[in-house]
């Protein structure tokens, strides 16, 4: 039975009612990246060429699009489209990487089951991330000998996951097949039921599935879709228990934990604290090292901004590990940049670097210079970048900084700092441009700021900075003469 229109409005108009984002904590791209390759859906607007770039313009740079213009964008076609593509979009709309409040999700999938069973569809948990759901859609079979619901609480698959695993693992390594058998060692494994077929007297078919550390799962991830297929195929060959219960699916997927980590995140600060200047906010940025002129030019253009970043080649003295200097650099960071060329997923250190921010909810900038974002990182939405115009890449990054929660008060402080600390002309008024357009300082920077014009003769003098402080000052009700060396 086809999903009508009517189920599909109804559960648009719940979450429109209820003021319920679709793409959750997600930016909008980010979101639609995971189910849709927007470069090559078309652009509604003559002046761009697909989608993508449509939705920069209307969504990112002006903000004229309404915030539900999916629901009914022809293009995705999610009113009248197929079944799979609105009932994925249903359950990325619950998936923890997009809403991690379980209480706000289970709330969700009660609104979806409550129109799709209608349809006869409905929304099920599959396995678990880091102890939060992850969802996908089924039929509801009823009239059978064995409804679904009650098949998949009573049939454990015959083996235990430890004896396939094992299997497996003995399998892949005759075969020389190092890395699946990585990747068998390090997965927390399950298995569970996930669907079944009443025919010949039934079929209970079970999905394997192996959660990884992100890092492994970066490093992995432009062969998942041949690894999963491998296994997969495998599990079918040499796990022929009984002849109703098969294996027809693995999952490999990465163990995310929550931002908060680190039991006592001060004690990481402390031990990283040597690697970043005081007050600045914290990039580490992941790159091969290869480019390392453009990287340390990128370095000193940051700096300009209030932003402190590490770089491995530059940053790490030659006695010291290593290794041991970059973990306390990925600790400690605020944020990761990673500078997408076209060799970056060769190196084995950057796959490692992004997939410990992805793990640990750090903020991650992609910077498109050859490719594009892959992977988990097409969650993210990137900044074109050129290794030539360095000076204009580092505002675009300040800018990202500023308006993502978690870094916004940090690289506002940043900018703070570095006008404080300003020794050029050229430096403040950078500055100045980009604190203009900025309207959430709070009342103790704006203070800073304008303690800055007075003492330092390179802000004051400093060709229009004058005005921007001035005006900084007198939005946020600062307006009292004394307090003004204007």
């Amino acid at each position: 039975m086809k999903i009508s229109e009517v189920t599909r409005r109804n559960i648009f108009d719940a979450l429109q009612n209820q003021k319920i984002s679709w793409n959750g904590r997600l930016e909008e791209l980010g979101f639609l990246t995971k189910l849709f390759d927007l470069e090559k859906l078309p652009s509604e607007d003559h002046r761009f060429k697909n989608a993508h770039e449509d939705i920069v313009q209307h969504r990112v740079s002006n903000h004229d699009w309404e915030d539900n213009w999916i629901f009914y964008d022809k293009r995705f076609n999610l009113l009248y489209g197929n079944d799979d593509d609105f009932l994925r979009f249903l359950c990325e709309i619950v998936n923890p990487i997009v809403r991690p409040d379980t209480d706000e999700v289970s709330s969700l999938v009660k609104i979806f089951n409550k129109y799709l069973g209608e349809d006869g569809w409905e929304i099920v948990e599959k396995t678990r991330i880091s102890g939060a759901p992850v969802f996908s859609a089924r039929r509801i079979l009823v009239g059978t000998e064995y409804s679904l619901n009650n098949a998949m609480a009573e049939v454990p698959f015959p083996e235990s996951t430890e004896v396939v695993i094992s299997a497996l693992t003995k399998y892949f390594q005759k075969q020389r097949k190092n890395n699946i058998v990585e990747i068998l060692k390090a997965a927390s494994a399950q298995i569970e039921q996930t669907d079944y077929d009443n025919w010949n007297g039934g079929i209970y078919l079970y999905t394997l599935y192996l959660h990884i550390p992100m890092e492994l799962f970066a490093e992995v991830d432009l062969k998942l879709e041949e690894i999963q297929k491998t296994i997969t195929q495998t599990a079918q060959s040499i796990l022929r228990t009984a002849e109703r219960d098969h294996i027809s699916n693995v999952v490999v997927a990465p163990i995310i934990e929550p931002t908060s980590f680190i039991s006592d995140h001060n004690e990481a600060e402390q031990k990283g604290k040597h690697l970043w200047e005081p007050g600045m906010l914290r990039l580490f940025i992941s790159h091969v090292s290869a480019h390392r002129t453009a990287v340390s030019r990128l370095k000193q253009e940051l700096h300009i901004y209030g932003i402190s970043s590490f770089v491995a080649h530059e940053d790490i003295k030659p006695t010291v590990e290593w290794q041991l200097e970059i973990k306390k650099a990925l600790c400690s960071m605020h944020a990761l940049a990673a500078l997408l060329t076209q060799d970056f997923h060769n190196s084995k250190w950057t796959d490692q670097e992004v997939g410990f921010a992805l793990g640990r909810g750090f903020m991650i900038i992609p910077i498109r210079i050859d490719i594009n974002p892959y992977g988990f990182l097409g969650a993210h939405q990137a900044l074109p970048g050129n290794f030539n115009e360095i000076e204009s890449l580092a505002p675009k990054i300040v800018n990202a900084l500023v308006k993502n929660d978690s870094t916004g008060f940090q690289m506002r402080e940043g900018l703070v700092v570095a006008l404080e600390k300003s020794t050029s002309y050229l430096a403040s008024i950078a500055i100045g441009r980009l604190i203009s357009g900025i309207d959430s300082f709070t009342p103790e920077q704006i203070a800073r700021m304008v303690a800055a014009h007075r003492r330092n003769s390179q802000v004051s003098g400093a060709f229009g900075v004058s005005e921007i402080i001035q005006d900084i000052a007198k939005q946020n009700k600062v307006d009292d003469e004394d307090d003004l060396p204007f």
